[in-house]
């Protein structure tokens, strides 16, 4: 496998500002935040897990040089009323989304996850203290990477089970790559088996979708070993597809995602508000070699993947 990070520019601090929206919110959700000299920073985890680990030790030891030491606590225990939340993985999210929390900012869920947390919990919808780092990458930037990766490609193949809010944006920069979308529904009246053979079948490339319905860990071996067989590269969305035959995935690490949280937490304590939910702004480009080999196919490095991203990259917004 190899690899490229890309360290990305990040946010920098507004002056003393909104006090007065902090208490305009809510009452319930109305509780005093510390100053930002001595912002309480609480990391909720979800379950014992090296990449949360990752990312709990990163974000301590950059938030320790600015004076900010973070506490540790699993979603069992009892959720904080002042300062900043940092809730890790969906178990976290969803207590500190239920809580008293008065600020929360998730992190390691996927944007599905986080809209699901805003029609459980409406209350939180509209509140300058609740926001996310997305775990997926922007749909734009996997169009990206299937054109610097493939760029003799033509026909992009894509399997759902619910139409995703995304699909226009995803053909419509598809297209703006000169690339077609073929697309197949995986349902009752048409199982995994039959719809990967359709779409397969009119694809030179199939894209994930973060779609658990058809992709999970019941499915994966056989969509994989299919595709192979078929000759037809898919493109992931986590490391774990590549290392299982996935051609290509970006993946953004949890030293990469602290460091984009690291600057949300010191804005935060200088305008006690949280941005929109965003994409991860950081990233790594990750290629199976052998996959490449095997499918007899010519692409360029991971860093020089990497660099052709970038260089039509800049959004983080949904």
């Amino acid at each position: 496998m190899s690899r490229l990070h890309f360290a990305g520019h990040v946010f920098w601090g507004l002056a003393l500002v909104s006090l007065a929206l902090f208490f305009s919110e809510d009452a319930s959700y109305a509780q005093p935040i510390s100053t930002a000299q001595q912002l309480a920073v609480t990391i909720v985890q979800s379950e014992g897990n090296a990449a949360y680990s990752e990312f709990a030790n990163a974000l301590r030891k950059t938030l320790g040089g600015s004076g900010i030491a973070p506490v540790v606590i699993d979603s069992s225990q009892s959720i904080p009323i002042d300062g900043l939340v940092i809730a890790v993985g969906m178990k976290a999210a969803t207590v500190a989304a239920a809580s008293k929390a008065p600020a929360v900012l998730n992190v390691f869920i996927p944007r599905l996850g986080y809209k699901k947390l805003l029609h459980d919990f409406p209350q939180r919808a509209d509140s300058l203290k609740f926001s996310a780092v997305f775990m997926d990458q922007p749909a734009y930037r996997e169009v990206h990477l299937i054109a610097a990766l493939l760029p003799e490609k033509r026909n992009v193949g894509v399997l759902y089970s619910v139409i995703p809010e995304e699909f226009s944006k995803l053909k419509d920069e598809l297209g703006e790559h000169g690339f077609k979308m073929h697309t197949q529904v995986v349902n009752a009246e048409t199982p995994l088996a039959q719809g990967l053979q359709s779409i397969l079948s009119k694809s030179e490339v199939l894209l994930v979708l973060p779609d658990v319905e058809v992709y999970n860990s019941a499915t994966m071996r056989n969509i994989l070993l299919t595709t192979y067989r078929s000759r037809v590269p898919l493109i992931g969305i986590s490391a774990g597809y590549v290392k299982a035959g996935a051609l290509s995935a970006l993946i953004s690490t949890p030293t990469q995602i602290a460091r984009q949280v690291v600057a949300l937490t010191l804005n935060f304590s200088d305008t006690f508000a949280l941005p929109d939910a965003q994409y991860p702004q950081e990233f790594e480009v990750m290629v199976n070699e052998q996959v490449v080999h095997s499918l007899g196919l010519q692409v360029k490095s991971a860093a020089e993947l990497h660099d052709l991203i970038v260089i039509d990259d800049g959004r983080t917004g949904p």
